[in-house]
């Protein structure tokens, strides 16, 4: 052993020229070195805190989970009761839209219902002589629209109309 620690001397010694070289293997003596003693000490190291760990997060878990899902919880509720207010509110506005619509509604149904024709529009008795003009028989009852369509359509068929009125 003492002729392999030689070579390895001696090939520290050529590596020590080339100083990139001689700080790498440096290094890695180092490491071999360091690599022997964790062990020993490591295992009882890490055998400690594995068996210590699981005891001491066991309970702490349980209590630690039980108030983070009661908090959870509490933060849902309060997230529940502020939704429940916005559709409230929400349910109050949709409920006097359709209200003020429903009235509009009604006003407007009362405007434009059907009504009976007046004025104008109205059908009333025509002369006897508007009668027999127009080819009706005696008493018919016409409305004023009617009678002036009819009357319109005379003066074209007869060609009556005077050119400068258009």
């Amino acid at each position: 052993m003492t002729k392999t620690k030689s070579t390895k001397a001696t090939k520290a010694t050529k590596a020590t020229k080339p100083t990139s070289t001689k700080s790498t293997k440096s290094k890695k003596v180092t490491k071999k070195v360091a690599a022997v003693a964790a062990p020993v000490v490591a295992a009882p190291v890490v055998a400690e805190p594995v068996v210590a760990a699981p005891a001491e997060v066991a309970v702490p878990t349980l209590g630690d989970s039980f108030a983070e899902l009661l908090g959870h919880l509490q933060s849902l509720r309060s997230n529940l009761t502020k939704v429940t207010g916005q559709v409230r509110a929400l349910q109050k506005r949709a409920d006097r839209e359709l209200k003020n619509a429903q009235k509009l509604s009604k006003k407007r149904s009362k405007r434009t219902g059907n009504r009976a024709p007046s004025g104008f529009v109205k059908p009333t008795k025509i002369s006897m002589e508007l009668a027999n003009f127009l080819g009706k028989p005696k008493g018919t009852e016409m409305a004023r629209t009617e009678v002036t369509r009819e009357i319109n359509g005379y003066i074209r068929a007869h060609n009556l109309q005077d050119p400068k009125n258009g």
